[in-house]
This record gives structure tokens, sequence and C-alpha cells, in this order.
């Protein structure tokens, strides 16, 4: 039901793309090629975070190992949890959910920024394997 009410709501132009009840939430994820556990770290470790996060400053509030973080962003008012899936055979699949955000053009520039990181968190994991 809760899928008709936002398609009906976005069809008459009363919510936007990404908008929820608390602000514009975006997700967006990635499949590595490494174990769920060394995703997690490159999360958690903030010198290994340094290596492929633009802004790594952020504050973890909740870490559960190797299934998710929560943190407030670097901006102390936006939310970000991270999600990691085992995919099996040393692949992981991490999700980064940003929530709170103010308005449209911040979410669509929040789920670019994460695609990147993202790609980012991929190939710096990858060079760490070899």
């Amino acid at each position: 039901s809760q899928m008709v009410t936002v398609t009906y709501e976005q069809a008459r132009g009363l919510r936007q793309k990404h908008e929820k009840p608390e602000g514009f939430e975006i997700s967006v994820s990635k499949t590595l090629e490494v174990p769920v556990a060394r995703a997690f770290a490159a999360w958690e470790d903030v010198k290994l975070r340094r290596r492929w996060l633009k802004d790594a400053g952020f504050t973890i509030r909740k870490a559960t190992p190797s299934k998710s973080l929560r943190i407030t962003w670097v901006d102390g008012k936006t939310s970000v949890e991270v999600y990691f899936n085992s995919k099996g055979d040393g692949k992981s699949q991490v999700v980064a959910q940003h929530s709170k955000l103010p308005g449209a053009k911040q979410a669509e520039r929040m789920k670019k920024y994460w695609g990147e990181q993202l790609e980012r968190l991929k190939e710096a994991v990858s060079r760490r394997r070899q």
C-alpha cells in the first residue's frame, strides 16, 4: 500500500523523487571482490577510510561488525546507513543510504557523490587485495 501511495503522490506532484516525510533519501550500492569483513573494515577504520573517501571525518553512531554502520554525516544534520551483504565466494555488496537530505538537488548531488565514492572504495580494496 505504501508503494501505491507514493506512486499516487508523485503522479499528482505531491511528492518528488527520493522524497520522504523527514526529507530526501538516496541509496547507492556496489559489489566488491572482497569478503564482507574487509569491506566493513574499509569503512570503520579511519586510516583505511581516508584512502578512498573524500569526506572521511564523519561520526559512527552505531556499528554492527560486518553488518551495518549508522553514521552522522560530516554536515552534522544528515544520516548515512551503510549495509554490508555477503555475495558468497569472497564477494560483498555495500549499500550506502543517505537520508534527511533537505532537497531534491542535494539528493541528486549525494547520489552522484556516493556512486563515485563507492567506485573509489572498490578500487582501493582491489589494490589492497593484490
